[in-house]
């Protein structure tokens, strides 16, 4: 149901924007024929814009003609010719138009100013002081009344370029545009990332070592207390043990205390090294830590890194 509503509306807006289109050029020969050739231009230039035709240029040109502005009628004509395709060719007057043109421009001694541009494939699109702003077009011979001109070429890519030019009676002249190019914008590289196995120093400045180090010796602390008040009176208990089943009930004891106490001792150690190590240098890879304990009830802590 969806698509037969957007098929009517558009078959409904294709005839709205022809009649749009007609009844602009009908309001542009209902103006020529009152002479108000200025307003008619208008006109006809709006229904081109919608819809570009040629028999649109061929009435702006004729309308030109009628305003005796003969550089303008001449472009307009060439255009409606250029634009020429099967159902959309010149009217039949358009020959006598330009014999016309003709004779006039040589009458008025309104000289050929030929227009080249570098490089001729650039696409560039030229305009004329004297000609209104929205006329716009392809750069080739036109011809300009006696005066002070400043022609414009614009085209993508390349710089606009401006000449103005003092055209005297009867006398052509080549006007010669070399465009430069825009310039192109220039890629800045990203900044590569720093290497992941590279770390920054230390200032020295950081009071994180030092806290490192501090949480360090007290855990050591703590643990060289335990060792003193629990561990040693376990194993003196554990020594003078008279019989093998007393010293074997006294055993377990003395093994946990001992093992809280190492814990205590070597994680102090460990905490203070890494401490020690922020502090002094910078690792490749973390510290390397391993503790282990002696058979006879000692311990042993091992801190190692890497530059």
């Amino acid at each position: 149901m969806l698509r037969c509503v957007l098929v009517v509306l558009c078959a409904l807006a294709l005839p709205a924007r022809a009649d749009e289109v007609d009844d602009l050029v009908a309001q542009g020969n209902a103006l020529a024929q009152k002479s108000e050739y200025t307003q008619a231009i208008s006109a006809f230039k709006q229904a081109d814009a919608k819809r570009p035709r040629a028999a649109h240029a061929c009435m702006i040109g004729l309308a030109y003609m009628r305003r005796e502005a003969w550089p303008q009628a001449e472009l307009f004509l060439a255009l409606c010719e250029k634009r020429a395709v099967p159902g959309d060719q010149p009217p039949d007057w358009v020959d006598a138009a330009h014999q016309q043109l003709a004779s006039k421009l040589s009458a008025a001694q309104i000289p050929a100013i030929t227009i080249e541009v570098t490089p001729p494939g650039a696409g560039a699109r030229l305009t004329v002081s004297s000609f209104a702003p929205d006329e716009v077009f392809d750069p080739q011979t036109i011809h300009l009344a006696p005066g002070v001109h400043v022609i414009s070429l614009t085209a993508a890519g390349y710089k606009k370029a401006s000449r103005q030019i003092s055209v005297e009676a009867g006398v052509p002249q080549t006007i010669s545009f070399t465009l430069e190019r825009e310039p192109a914008a220039v890629d800045v590289p990203p900044t590569p990332p720093p290497p992941r196995d590279a770390a920054p120093r230390s200032s020295g400045k950081s009071r994180v070592p030092l806290v490192v180090i501090g949480a360090g010796a007290a855990v050591f602390a703590v643990g060289a207390i335990h060792d003193l008040v629990a561990v040693q009176p376990a194993r003196d208990r554990l020594a003078d043990a008279e019989t093998p089943d007393a010293y074997h009930a006294l055993e377990p004891d003395f093994q946990n205390k001992r093992t809280i106490s190492i814990g205590l001792l070597a994680g102090g150690a460990v905490v203070a090294g890494i401490g020690v190590a922020l502090k002094l240098t910078v690792f490749k890879s973390g510290p390397q830590v391993s503790a282990s304990i002696a058979p006879n009830g000692g311990g042993m802590l091992a801190i190692g890194w890497q530059r």
